[in-house]
């Protein structure tokens, strides 16, 4: 599995979004999960992955 560099995709995102499967758009974002969902559903619920996006990762450990 390669790695992913999302820093371009995610720029001034902060909160919940959606990322499409290519790793290039965001498909949506809310605030909180139950925000992103809703809006996920009336988009038709298109085919990506959901992560959280944070102004600031230098406190994460993976």
């Amino acid at each position: 599995m390669a790695v992913t560099n999302l820093t371009k995709t995610l720029k001034g995102k902060i909160g919940w979004v959606s990322v499409s499967n290519d790793n290039k758009k965001i498909i949506a974002q809310g605030k909180t999960l139950r925000q992103l969902l809703a809006r996920l559903k009336h988009l038709g619920n298109p085919k990506g992955f959901i992560m959280v996006a944070a102004k600031d990762y230098s406190s994460y450990v993976g």
